[in-house]
């Protein structure tokens, strides 16, 4: 996780019909991708060593967000040997797991825990997170855009707020 302070906006997002709070920095990436139709967390972030960092909500959206931003390349320092894990610089991926009954609710400026289930069960959920170098990000961006303007997605961009 960044420790530096993070510029922050806020993004109207098409996919719960509400602004979200997100990292200006990936704020162009972020709202390609919910135009897209991918469900991706509105907390990516880029880490300390410049990696963009997404989450999913599944791993359905990130065999989506693949699709459409990898394209076959037989150059062996391409994106697309970077995505599969060929040459330097390889794209991770990994899960971590998230239990949906636990709720943080802030109360007097401060986030408590509320659990949700009576009797303390998890309902357990596994989130999909990527993580890609930033040489990456201005070639995945323009694939987005290009599959939005091919699929005449509408342009929400009017409703984001800086």
């Amino acid at each position: 996780m960044n420790k530096n302070k993070v510029k922050t906006e806020k993004l109207y997002n098409p996919m719960i019909s509400e602004y979200e709070e997100v990292a200006s920095d990936l704020a162009p990436l972020l709202k390609e991708t919910w135009e897209a139709g991918i469900w991706a967390h509105p907390f990516c972030e880029i880490g300390d060593d410049g990696w963009i960092v997404m989450s999913f909500a599944d791993y359905i959206e990130v065999v989506d967000f693949m699709n459409i931003v990898i394209r076959y390349c037989d150059v062996k320092d391409s994106m697309y040997y970077r995505a599969f894990g060929c040459e330097e610089d390889c794209w991770d991926y990994f899960f971590y797991p998230e239990d949906f009954n636990l709720d943080l609710v802030e109360k007097k400026n401060k986030v408590v825990e509320k659990y949700l289930d009576v009797n303390g069960a998890p309902e357990v959920h596994f989130v999909p997170t990527l993580r890609f170098p930033p040489r990456d990000y201005a070639l995945i961006l323009h694939r987005l855009e290009d599959y939005n303007k091919e699929n005449n997605r509408e342009d929400e961009s009017d409703r984001s707020v800086r």
